[in-house]
């Protein structure tokens, strides 16, 4: 078990803001998600292969399914945040960086809450839409753009990481 100074970590209004935005946003996959269900037909695609073409159909009501998804899982990340001193980090922790550290771990997750957000609000958008039948399919770009989106993510906080390890070794 790591041995990972424990401090707490005040708030800015930076993090307010995210967590608002991130709220909000599940807010409103909540509502456009449920609106819906007026205007799909009842059988909607359900799951796409790797190049974006529907293979599989269900019930109008798996649309719901995302949204709560995405709940669980800001609930999950929340959670997790006010624990960043039990997180694995690729540099070493001392008590002079864990404040900044910790801070740019629970940013990170925080971006990570939003960006899921934003992909699983896409994908319900072209669910509606395939199943509304005024779009064929998610688009071949759509897997390789996503995984190169979150692959960016992570080599940015890493490279946050380091800087700030740099930073307080000087």
């Amino acid at each position: 078990m790591n041995k990972h100074p424990k401090i707490k970590i005040n708030h800015t209004k930076n993090d307010l803001f995210t967590e608002v935005i991130a709220f909000l946003l599940l807010i409103f996959f909540w509502i456009i998600s449920i609106l819906s269900l007026d205007y799909l037909p009842n059988e909607i695609p359900t799951h796409y292969d790797g190049s974006g073409q529907v293979d599989a159909f269900g019930d109008k009501e798996t649309i719901l399914i995302l949204p709560f998804i995405a709940t669980l899982l800001l609930i999950m990340m929340s959670i997790l945040s006010k624990f960043p001193h039990t997180f694995n980090y690729s540099v070493e922790i001392t008590a002079e960086n864990a404040e900044k550290q910790y801070r740019n771990a629970i940013g990170f997750i925080r971006l990570l809450k939003i960006a899921v957000l934003l992909l699983f609000i896409f994908i319900n958008y072209q669910t509606m839409q395939i199943a509304l039948e005024k779009n064929e399919n998610l688009s071949v770009w759509f897997l390789p753009v996503t995984i190169l989106f979150f692959i960016t993510l992570v080599g940015y906080n890493l490279y946050k990481t380091y800087k700030i390890n740099q930073k307080s070794k000087l």
